[in-house]
């Protein structure tokens, strides 16, 4: 998560890493097929970012990963 809601300031971004960057960042921007990527976390957030990723048609050799072997 990246905030939980916040009495002082409502502007705050809320909810799943992967969901509001693809959301803030990703969707709008104009060639993410030339872009690499790479990302560092828990599996459960690798697999669900990656697989947002490839829903961006993000080209897969594009994509670096390390997870925390958790």
């Amino acid at each position: 998560m990246i905030s939980e809601a916040a009495e002082c300031d409502d502007a705050l971004l809320q909810g799943l890493v992967h969901e509001a960057a693809s959301h803030h960042l990703l969707q709008g921007h104009p060639d993410l097929q030339s872009c690499d990527f790479y990302l560092c976390g828990p599996p459960a957030m690798l697999s669900a970012t990656r697989h947002m990723l490839a829903e961006l048609e993000v080209p897969e050799s594009h994509v670096a990963f390390d997870d925390f072997k958790i």
